[in-house]
């Protein structure tokens, strides 16, 4: 789970779908773990950050 984030986040995914992305890996390669994740999103040409909105409700 440590390089997941990363390596969807460089593949251009918005925050909510590298969050998607991440509990559908989860679901299926760990069932039954959790896993706390900080995400944002920080453009340097404009210096904005942006966090992730959820379109789904987390399945615990």
């Amino acid at each position: 789970m440590r390089h997941a984030p990363h390596a969807y986040a460089i593949e251009g995914h918005p925050p909510h779908h590298v969050l998607e992305r991440l509990e559908t890996l989860l679901g299926q390669s760990r069932p039954g773990i959790t896993v706390t994740l900080c995400l944002v999103l920080v453009t340097r040409t404009t210096t904005t950050c942006t966090s992730p909105t959820p379109t789904t409700s987390p399945r615990w």
